[in-house]
């Protein structure tokens, strides 16, 4: 009987990566070819899965292709929505909203209903409150879009590892994984081969200080996917120094680190590797075995030169264009990330100049509208002196997610996110630390790394950060309400992140 159990369960994993992957390749035919009607990239896939799978199928699927949307650098020719009068509906939405529904109508818990319900009508509360101020429709939908992501995609998460945590856990950290390969090659292509065939940011790598500039020769590269791929591969890392398994080969976990780093790298972000090194740091310092685990961060810095000292010896001797490639990124790397964070630096630096003039002005529109903010889409400044901004995004975008939600949503907005972000983090960090203290220690080193980041960019409230947060806040939720977590003891050496919610 077990072995037949085992087969069928073999087999139903088979064949949902089987429509996983019609689905993926469904897309993409379907986008390529949808130039009169762009609505079948999301209603081919989902009447195909809806079809053959059951309702966790099918919200897994919406998860998976919400992902892959909002996530992953998807070529130009793909569309990721679909225009209608004078606004644009994503796919990720749809699908996540779809998924919601779904859960919705799946789930018995009247708490959780009403949990649903709220966060629902909070929403619209802020939503119509923008429009009663006089905000467009378009822009009032568009500040509506991340806390309807972060929502959303923690309400699905949630949902799927209550229901079957192992399975929905592997299908997720491979379509993660996956991302973050892709994202490494799309960011190698753009940097390297120059190729145009990615709706991605793409400049040349500058730092812009008062009275000066240096511009590299190195393109940086920020695909909406940087900040995932670069705490992923801090979180494996930091699994690595802390001795906690994963469930994937010491192979899998290295192809991702590497690929996450090199993300980071060409992003020439100085707030990545802030985080990436707060995360690592922290992992050593909170290690039992303190002493090797600054021994491993050692042989980790010692081999990563290797790897670099070698690249650059070996362009230097057979190919001139690989030691310019390689000279041009330590430059740029060197320069704008770890020149960039000098304290002389930062104070003539422009962009650090123009965040906090940005957050002057976000604070005085918050003492003006402090009970409930401004509304979703209202404008809280006016065009300015030095404007970096294309048209009017600037003037509903804030950097500091603390101050986004100040002033979209003001004190009452405040209160209520971090009650609920805060319960959630407390409960699950709790009942984890209670069996396995160095699992809560990695989650609480990665919300750390979250909420450093958050301090210069709207990281909950952006459109493709938003459904990656909603991946951790939904592993949370589900860990808070005690998933499993009872099988899983102090002395259980065999302790795997893949099985912590396997029996309910």
């Amino acid at each position: 009987m077990e072995m037949m159990r085992d087969r069928a369960v073999a087999s139903s994993n088979v064949f949902e990566v089987l429509t996983v992957a019609g689905i993926v390749l469904t897309s993409f035919v379907a986008g390529a070819g949808a130039t009169f009607w762009p609505a079948l990239t999301v209603v081919v896939p989902l009447v195909f899965l809806g079809i053959t799978q059951s309702a966790y199928s099918v919200v897994r699927g919406n998860l998976i292709l919400a992902m892959v949307f909002a996530l992953a650098p998807l070529p130009s020719i793909i569309p990721r929505g679909l225009t209608v009068a004078s606004g644009y509906i994503f796919w990720v939405d749809v699908l996540l909203a779809l998924a919601v529904l779904i859960v919705f109508a799946e789930v018995r818990s009247r708490r959780t209903l009403s949990a649903i319900v709220v966060t629902g009508l909070t929403l619209s509360l802020f939503l119509l409150y923008g429009l009663v101020n006089g905000a467009p429709l378009g822009n009032a939908l568009a500040d509506l879009r991340g806390p309807f992501r972060l929502a959303a995609t923690t309400i699905v998460v949630w949902w799927l590892l209550r229901a079957e945590f192992e399975r929905t856990y592997k299908v997720v950290a491979r379509v993660v994984f996956a991302i973050i390969i892709w994202t490494a090659i799309v960011v190698a292509l753009v940097s390297f081969a120059g190729t145009t065939a990615f709706p991605i940011r793409a400049a040349s790598a500058a730092l812009y200080t008062a009275g000066q500039s240096a511009v590299y020769d190195a393109i940086r590269v920020t695909p909406d996917s940087g900040l995932l791929c670069v705490m992923v591969s801090a979180a494996l890392f930091a699994c690595w120094l802390v001795r906690v398994e994963t469930g994937f080969s010491i192979w899998v976990r290295a192809a991702i680190a590497g690929s996450g780093i090199f993300v980071g790298v060409m992003s020439f972000t100085r707030s990545y590797i802030i985080v990436f090194v707060i995360i690592l740091a922290g992992a050593a310092f909170l290690s039992r075995a303190r002493v090797e685990a600054f021994l491993r961060v050692v042989w980790l810095l010692a081999g990563s030169a290797t790897i670099l000292a070698s690249l650059y010896l070996i362009g230097s001797l057979f190919s001139a264009g690989l030691h310019s490639l390689v000279s041009s990124v330590g430059d740029a790397f060197g320069g704008r990330v770890f020149g960039g964070l000098g304290t002389e630096t930062l104070r003539g630096d422009s962009s650090t100049i123009w965040r906090l003039r940005e957050n002057a002005w976000a604070w005085a529109s918050f003492t003006s509208n402090w009970p409930l903010g401004t509304g979703f889409g209202v404008p809280y400044r006016g065009y300015q002196h030095g404007e970096i901004f294309a048209g009017g995004r600037g003037l509903l975008y804030v950097h500091s997610a603390y101050l986004w939600i100040l002033v979209k949503a003001g004190v009452v907005g405040l209160i209520i996110c971090v009650w609920s972000l805060a319960s959630v983090v407390y409960l699950s960090l709790k009942r984890v630390s209670a069996v396995r203290p160095m699992v809560s220690r990695v989650f609480g080193l990665l919300l750390l790394g979250l909420a450093v980041q958050m301090v210069t960019s709207p990281t909950l409230f952006e459109a493709g950060n938003s459904v990656a947060s909603g991946l951790l806040f939904g592993a949370l939720l589900a860990i808070s309400s005690g998933t499993g977590l009872s099988d899983y003891g102090e002395g259980n050496p065999g302790f795997d992140l893949a099985k912590v919610g396997a029996h309910r």
